[in-house]
């Protein structure tokens, strides 16, 4: 583990190095050329964001893999997240509503209100959490 630390650093490092120079070149770049620059910053942009959403699927992966009884708690929040996405998808609406002047379809209304509804429902239970710990820790002592 301490080897994996030492290359992501000096990764890290390396990268930071080149945006560096991509951002000099930008800032110095002639007028109308700044092009070329912005999009090999957003190319390097979309390869952390790969890399970093890969290295913690494999780690979390991994290592609920070693534990049984993690996989046992997985199974239920994600049995858990599957019933609010189902409540949320049958509270939603799916009256089509015109956005800016743009029509959306039924489906698209739908996903839409399923989502919010599930961000509604999902903030209410974080709260409900927080003030909940919260009070306990109080009792606790």
């Amino acid at each position: 583990m301490k080897n994996l630390s030492k290359t992501l650093t000096g990764g890290a490092l390396i990268y930071g190095a080149i945006a560096f120079i991509l951002w000099i070149l930008l800032v110095r770049a002639d007028e109308g050329s700044e092009g070329k620059y912005i999009d090999m910053m957003m190319y390097m942009t979309y390869l952390v964001l790969g890399a970093s959403v890969l290295i913690t699927l494999v780690l979390s992966i991994k290592n609920i893999v070693s534990d049984p009884k993690k996989i046992k708690y997985l199974g239920k929040y994600v049995i858990g997240f599957l019933v609010i996405f189902a409540v949320s998808y049958f509270l939603a609406s799916s009256d089509m509503a015109a956005v800016g002047g743009v029509k959306v379809s039924p489906s698209t209304s739908k996903w839409v209100g399923t989502g919010l509804y599930a961000f509604y429902i999902l903030t209410v239970v974080t709260f409900g959490s927080i003030i909940y710990a919260g009070v306990k820790g109080l009792f606790s002592k």
